[in-house]
């Protein structure tokens, strides 16, 4: 009897483990899916934006993207920090290339959850940016910001601890990159 009381308890829980982590899943459409692969595997686009839409009769959201923009040599760091709105909630994925002091090339995939202040939905976006962490592989660093001008200075501080450089090494090759475009 004792048994099978502790089988029901390890059950409840189980279940209710499952339900909390359907509450905080993000479903991505096959779409977003492949922008992102091409984007982290052959460096197809420079940056993604995406947003999330809560799915009717269900504890989910999708992320649905907003816009890819190409890699291309004359996008700009400007140009990608005019992107992030105001007012509006967003999740953006950058990647770029950098170079080492001896010339060795790393890139980087970056997801940027972009919570300016006073937005509608900064609690949505910052419950699920651990599950589209985990459903886009390949992401490596994440910060979070308010402001466009604290985006790259958390930036730099996440990619010096994600290329397990000494710091000096890891700026160089952010100001490198950061001049190059």
């Amino acid at each position: 009897l004792k048994a099978t009381r502790t089988q029901n308890q390890i059950q409840k829980k189980k279940q209710k483990v499952r339900r909390s982590s359907d509450m905080s899943s993000v479903v991505v459409d096959e779409d977003s899916r492949n922008k992102f692969n091409e984007l982290k595997l052959a460096q197809a686009y420079r940056y993604l934006l995406f947003t999330l839409a809560p799915l009717p009769q269900q504890e989910q959201v999708s992320l649905s993207l907003l816009k890819s923009v190409e890699a291309a040599a004359s996008t700009s760091w400007k140009a990608f920090e005019q992107e992030l709105v105001e007012d509006q909630c967003m999740y953006a994925i950058f990647t770029f290339e950098a170079k080492s002091e001896d010339e060795e090339k790393k890139y980087f995939t970056v997801l940027i959850v972009w919570v300016p202040e006073g937005a509608n939905d900064e609690l949505l976006y910052v419950t699920h940016a651990g599950s589209l962490r985990e459903v886009l592989v390949g992401i490596d660093v994440d910060i979070q910001a308010k402001e466009a001008r604290a985006v790259l200075p958390s930036i730099r501080k996440a990619i010096t601890v994600a290329a397990a450089d000494p710091q000096e090494k890891a700026e160089s090759m952010l100001l490198a990159w950061m001049k190059s475009s």
